[in-house]
């Protein structure tokens, strides 16, 4: 007898739940919501593989040069031996 009445106690529920527009309106901020957090997530993937890709290449561009150290006339040197 007890779930009888529970049921009938949810179905009045949901049924008031759907005739009234208060719902409705959650419906779409929730919807809206997950919309605007999905594409934030996927926007921030895009901007991580991208800045991983440019910091790889820069790495393996500056790997490949190499530097020259060239006196420059009229500095003193600063080793540790003087």
């Amino acid at each position: 007898m007890w779930v009888t009445w529970v049921g009938m106690a949810a179905r009045a529920a949901i049924k008031d739940f759907s005739k009234g527009e208060d719902g409705a309106v959650t419906a779409e901020w929730l919807v809206i919501g997950a919309l605007v957090t999905s594409l934030a997530v996927s926007g921030l993937a895009f901007v991580y593989l991208g800045a991983t890709s440019l910091a790889d290449r820069t790495a393996a561009d500056m790997g490949a040069k190499s530097v020259m150290l060239m006196p420059v006339e009229g500095l003193k040197s600063h080793s540790p031996e003087q």
